[in-house]
């Protein structure tokens, strides 16, 4: 299918021949807002997204899309037990489980969890939290193992300890389906996270029914590798369009100096990379502050603060194999939806001079134990911000969490 851009001149120029239907759904539905915004006038590419949104159903009606290759090799498994590759909702399979039913469920039709449903989505909704999905999922490969001998192996690979009262009561494989299927919404549940592992323990009351230990690590937890994950940044961040642009609450606020007030005065592994902004009461709400005067403050406002001004970012992403992706967006919106990825954002000045001012940009997501690191270069006399400012970074996505306080020294 020929996929064509609109330009002011009302010419259409080729970019890109694409089998559409290999496309993720996240990036088709993209590509599909794209040509929506094109000039409704031109007739050809009218009837281009007409056929875009004509191949989009019959490729889904085709094929199911996975978030990941680790879902898909799920999915292949159950085929065993006669689930087919479409199926979304709860099924029971007795050979797996007596009383937990499997569960599948979809997001903007791609299959993006496939476990063994443990936990009330009430609950899930209330709190979320990938280690949820995590645990169902990773309970649900456990049971679909051949022998004990895989599942030793895998625990021992990926860190993961299991202990029961099941133990060593019954072999490992029919411990683990007893523990699937004594699992109450009636036991108490304590997670805790410490030295990068988490450990979840489950009590009926009165003793530990078992617990459940494994590292604080993105791709066992998310079920993506580390390129899944890369590759899958851009098309997110391109649907993400909203940006909350909400201040702190005044009982969040504490003073800093003269009128000025900090927020989340807080750092990360060393004093120089810091989570803080800085605010100024203006009537009866308080704005972020951007002042020649407090150039530093208003540095770490760009990153930190939510505000509603046009600042933009190019942002050349480095991928696995020496790959680039190099794109445009606007950096408060780029912030916010960091942030709605559980990520804290945090930022660093190294040097700054009467031409430019370079820095570091982290955006942390510890629940997960990755981090995004982006180092940026921009203009000193970026104040006031009148008119547009274009921040340039070289971004490194989804790193382990590691002692960051060597690029700036102590």
């Amino acid at each position: 299918m020929l996929i064509y851009q609109n330009f002011c001149n009302n010419q259409c120029r080729l970019i890109r021949i694409f089998e559409f239907r290999k496309i993720k759904y996240a990036t088709k539905v993209f590509l599909i807002m794209k040509l929506l915004t094109l000039n409704n006038k031109n007739k050809a590419c009218t009837i281009l997204v007409m056929l875009c949104l004509f191949v989009t159903c019959l490729s889904l009606q085709a094929q199911t899309s996975f978030a990941n290759k680790n879902l898909a090799q799920i999915m292949a498994k159950l085929s065993n037990y006669d689930v087919s590759e479409d199926f979304v909702g709860e099924h029971y399979i007795y050979s797996i489980s007596q009383e937990k039913p499997l569960i599948v469920q979809q997001q903007f039709g791609t299959t993006n969890h496939i476990g063994i449903k443990l936990f009330d989505r009430e609950l899930i909704n209330k709190h979320p939290s990938p280690l949820y999905y995590f645990i169902e999922r990773y309970f649900l490969e456990l049971l679909l193992s051949q022998n004990n001998n895989e599942i030793q192996t895998r625990l021992k690979q990926e860190r993961v300890k299991l202990s029961s009262e099941y133990y060593p009561k019954a072999p490992l494989l029919e411990g683990i389906r007893q523990i699937v299927d004594g699992f109450s919404s009636e036991h108490s549940i304590i997670i805790n996270c410490s030295n990068h592992r988490y450990s979840m323990i489950a009590t009926d009351g009165k003793k530990e029914v078992f617990s459940f230990e494994f590292p604080v690590r993105n791709e066992l937890i998310t079920g993506e590798t580390k390129l899944e994950a890369e590759n899958s940044l851009y098309p997110k961040l391109m649907l993400h369009r909203t940006n909350s642009n909400t201040g702190p609450d005044e009982v969040d606020l504490s003073t800093y100096k003269d009128s000025l007030f900090v927020y989340n005065d807080e750092y990360y592994m060393t004093e120089n990379i810091i989570a803080s902004s800085y605010y100024k009461k203006d009537e009866d709400k308080y704005i972020p502050v951007f002042d020649k005067n407090l150039l530093s403050e208003s540095v770490y406002n760009l990153f930190n603060a939510s505000y509603k001004e046009n600042v933009q970012i190019e942002v050349t992403q480095k991928m696995y194999g020496n790959k680039t992706n190099t794109f445009t967006i606007s950096l408060p919106i780029m912030m916010d939806f960091l942030r709605t990825q559980h990520c804290q954002i945090y930022s660093g000045i190294r040097k700054m001079d009467k031409e430019n001012i370079e820095g570091v940009i982290l955006a942390v997501n510890a629940e997960l134990g990755y981090q995004h690191m982006m180092m940026f270069t921009m203009k000193s006399d970026f104040l006031p911000l009148q008119e547009e400012l274009m921040i340039n970074a070289s971004m490194y996505s989804y790193i382990p969490i590691h002692n960051v306080s060597t690029l700036f020294g102590k």
